[in-house]
């Protein structure tokens, strides 16, 4: 907790309430975002995008989280078909009123940008793929 100030990866209450119980130990406020699986994948965490706001009031009652934003990693589809996904999520950060949209990586941050994103993940673009 010491080593950083913000989780970009909420993705359910039991893991926000174990952050908050050692944010409090710690005499700390952590900023978080919570993950949306916008796609609804199985291979992917997160919030359904149906489920959303009703976490994120859940998230406000720990007083020791900031909720500041919403994390998604998109389906992995041709950049262009992204779109509708951004779309969706960048009215969710508005309607929640949220600083932050991370979302967009290296395949699809352009598109991630036009619709909205204001923070990607640039991982494969600056360090390259992982041997397979």
């Amino acid at each position: 907790m010491q080593l950083f100030d913000c989780i970009q990866s909420i993705d359910s209450l039991k893991l926000a309430k174990e952050i908050n119980k050692r944010t409090v130990g710690a005499g700390k406020t952590m900023r978080v975002f919570f993950e949306v699986n916008i796609g609804d994948e199985n291979s992917k965490y997160g919030i359904s995008i149906q489920e959303a706001e009703s976490f994120y009031d859940k998230l406000l009652k720990l007083t020791n989280l900031k909720v500041e934003g919403i994390m998604s990693i998109l389906p992995y589809v041709e950049p262009e078909q992204t779109r509708p996904y951004f779309r969706e999520l960048k009215q969710l950060q508005q309607k929640l009123n949220l600083k932050w949209l991370s979302a967009g990586m290296s395949n699809d941050y352009l598109i991630a940008v036009q619709e909205g994103a204001n923070m990607i993940r640039l991982g494969t673009a600056i360090f390259g793929s992982r041997p397979g």
